[in-house]
């Protein structure tokens, strides 16, 4: 079973140094995907983790916290982790060392609503602390091979007539998708 730690839906509560060390707390999105599963199948938890960069260089650093998480990218050369739990740029859950690190979050201020980026680089990551884990939900299960069978919604993308609020205006929702999802038959 593959497990890792999105950085959306998850809060980076704190940011704390220590002896030439950067701790970030983060009450984190772990996703638990069974193997042979998509990507969006599995269950939810949120989690208390710590993760520990060592020699890290922090370019513009978030002033107030906590921040919801809108995107994050975990990058690093080596990564010391179940090779299961290495989902691109996600947080591998069982996580004990990587080197030359990347860490980018990009979200926004709880208390002002302000975007922010933040990066940060190291020598080295690791997770040193998990808390105690609470489920949160149960995604849909699509075996890889279902994947392409997954329902499509119609309407998504580009609207292609009429003004913004189509809910409003029934005239303006007659073929509503179907130019662009190419079907001009209706």
């Amino acid at each position: 079973m593959a497990e890792f730690y999105e950085f959306h839906d998850s809060y980076l509560e704190k940011i704390e140094r220590n002896d030439g060390k950067l701790i970030l707390r983060l009450e984190a999105y772990r996703h638990s995907r069974p193997d042979g599963f998509d990507v969006d199948s599995g269950t939810g938890w949120m989690q208390p983790i710590e993760i520990t960069i060592r020699e890290p260089k922090i370019e513009n650093e978030i002033a107030n916290l906590p921040v919801r998480i809108l995107t994050g990218r975990f990058q690093a050369r080596t990564i010391q982790a179940i090779a299961e739990d290495i989902i691109g740029d996600e947080i591998p859950s069982s996580l004990t060392g990587a080197t030359d690190v990347e860490i980018e979050i990009e979200g926004l201020e709880e208390t002002t609503y302000e975007y922010n980026r933040m990066m940060i680089r190291g020598k080295s990551a690791s997770i040193t602390h998990k808390g105690k884990e609470e489920f949160v939900e149960k995604l849909p299960m699509w075996k890889v091979d279902q994947a392409e069978k997954q329902p499509q919604l119609i309407g998504i993308g580009c609207v292609d007539f009429g003004p913004g609020d189509l809910a409003t205006n029934k005239k303006h929702m007659e073929g509503f998708g179907q130019k662009s999802m190419g079907r001009e038959d209706k």
